[in-house]
């Protein structure tokens, strides 16, 4: 493997990993500049208390 092959592998798995933070981060964020994010926290506790 070429350092080409490893650059475009690596590029690849940033980008799926921002497609993936970046929504999430600005939904969290604006769930929590409008105070919303309390209100629905108790969907996801059971999931991070297992963490």
């Amino acid at each position: 493997m070429n350092y080409e092959q490893t650059i475009n592998s690596s590029l690849k798995s940033i980008w799926i990993i921002l497609k993936l933070v970046i929504p999430i981060y600005i939904i969290a964020d604006v769930l929590f500049y409008y105070n919303t994010l309390s209100y629905i926290s108790f969907l996801v506790e059971p999931i991070t208390g297992l963490l």
